[in-house]
């Protein structure tokens, strides 16, 4: 019996990122946070959206350890 090529399906999945920016007084440099590698990852890019989104505003609402700009 011949081999066959096996098909693969390529499952396309969004990761959130994350990045917090202070805004300063204009004579002074922004300040800015990355979070990168968040999890989980989403089906969707609106999904994702919403993750990094919540997360960011909880960061910042709660003063987070994790937040030092």
């Amino acid at each position: 019996m011949p081999a066959r090529p096996v098909r693969q399906r390529l499952i396309s999945k969004w990761q959130p990122r994350l990045t917090m920016t202070r805004l300063c007084d204009p004579k002074e440099l922004s300040k800015s946070q990355s979070f990168p590698g968040l999890t989980p990852l989403f089906e969707t890019a609106k999904g994702a959206t919403r993750y990094a989104t919540d997360l960011g505003r909880t960061l910042a609402d709660q003063a987070s350890p994790r937040l030092r700009i």
